[in-house]
């Protein structure tokens, strides 16, 4: 299931720019991802393209993750399931300004691997990029 966390039109490069965190994504489906991702829209002097940046940490390492961000985030939200106490501390680390649409390019999913080096936490990385060719 995927939690936007963070949606933002970025003007004059008329770029829609986004943070999710998805449960049971890549490529096992037993994955958990962030992504930090671009939307750029075909205009009449630009074709479109879209760019994303992901981190992804095996879903078994969930209650490591929680244990990791909820201490980077400076609470641990009383939530009973695990993914939403993950969702909690991902928009707490937002609206503390630690990630966002602020950063430099791929600057959230650095953030997030540094944090989980630091913890330990074995985590892949992915890229993808569309162009409109047309």
């Amino acid at each position: 299931m995927r939690h936007e966390l963070l949606r933002r039109h970025r003007m004059p490069a008329d770029c829609v720019f986004t943070l999710w965190l998805d449960f049971g994504a890549g490529r096992d489906r037993d994955e958990i991802d962030f992504t930090e991702f671009y939307d750029y829209p075909s205009r009449a002097d630009k074709d479109g393209r879209e760019y994303a940046y992901s981190v992804y940490v095996p879903a078994r390492d969930l209650n490591r993750l929680v244990d990791a961000l909820g201490r980077r985030c400076g609470q641990q939200p009383p939530e009973p399931d695990p993914r939403d106490t993950l969702v909690a501390c991902f928009r707490a680390l937002v609206d503390r300004g630690d990630l966002g649409d602020h950063l430099a390019i791929e600057g959230n999913v650095r953030a997030l691997r540094s944090w989980l080096d630091e913890a330990g936490i074995g985590h892949r990385e992915g890229r993808w990029a569309w162009f409109d060719s047309d």
